[in-house]
């Protein structure tokens, strides 16, 4: 069974209206930071990684980013 849409509903009037971003987020990308994640096997961490940390230095440098890799 079905819910019904009232006009009151609190993502919108609209059937088609989507959820509002949290203004954290809204801010994080007007000041150009944001938080990706990505999970990846332990195989394809060490092609990302690269030998020695020198592709996730270089990630690092060309985006000015905050790469991490963790267990």
């Amino acid at each position: 069974m079905k819910r019904e849409h009232t006009d009151d509903d609190r993502y919108g009037s609209s059937r088609n209206s989507k959820r509002q971003r949290a203004d954290g987020f809204s801010e994080a990308l007007a000041q150009g930071k944001f938080e990706l994640r990505i999970l990846v096997s332990s195989k394809c961490a060490g092609a990302i990684i690269g030998k020695g940390g020198e592709n996730i230095k270089r990630l690092r440098n060309q985006l000015g980013s905050n790469a991490k890799a963790s267990e």
